[in-house]
């Protein structure tokens, strides 16, 4: 068994539809509601540049749609860790039981994610992370560059339109995004927890 193997990978596990009503949303958004997401880390690793954020909230017309997402990724990787026969799966599902903020992100050329873990031990709430949920819009044909890596490039991908991608967050999974060279990447990201109420829904 590799360490990839607990990754779940799940191509067009949204409607191409979809993705493109999230895009739009993400389009329609006055300048105000997006932000740039850097911040130096406290891990001992590169300073992130990252493309810039929308926090969905439930005002959102597109929160509905991208929670049923969600907890439907959540479900489909709880199923995808019974299938080794190997794990305590109990303490699995109660380990991600709970979703932190939903963020739609725009990646233009020029912008990238450097390495770097989601988990933060110098955080009450990113000290309790337990896995990573990512969610691709984009055709890889809209864009150069872009690839999702882990662990210094030993493991790269180049996501399709409507991709899952989840895995587990904590030190061993370190990660980025390369460098997009030309045109958009829009993603979603939301980090799952032990504790803090359930789903967003």
């Amino acid at each position: 068994m590799n360490l990839i193997d607990l990754a779940l990978h799940i191509p067009a596990f949204i409607n191409k539809q979809d993705c493109e009503s999230i895009i739009d949303f993400y389009e329609k958004q006055s300048e105000d509601k997006k932000y740039y997401d850097n911040y130096s880390d406290n891990y001992g690793v590169d300073k992130k540049v990252s493309g810039r954020n929308i926090e969905i909230t439930k005002d959102d017309y597109v929160f509905s749609m991208i929670n049923t997402y969600v907890q439907k990724a959540v479900e489909s990787w709880i199923e995808h860790i019974k299938g080794f026969k190997m794990f305590d799966d109990s303490k699995f599902q109660n380990s991600i039981c709970s979703a932190g903020r939903y963020r739609l992100i725009k990646y233009s050329s020029g912008e990238r994610i450097e390495k770097h873990t989601d988990i933060d031990t110098n955080s009450r709430i990113r000290s309790t992370v337990r896995g990573s949920c990512i969610f691709t819009f984009s055709s890889p044909t809209d864009y150069e560059g872009g690839e999702f890596e882990l662990w210094n490039k030993e493991y790269s991908i180049k996501f399709g339109k409507g991709d899952l991608f989840i895995f587990p967050a904590d030190a061993f999974w370190m990660h980025s995004t390369a460098l997009i060279t030309n045109g958009s990447r829009y993603s979603f990201n939301t980090l799952l927890h032990p504790h803090m109420g359930g789903m967003n829904g």
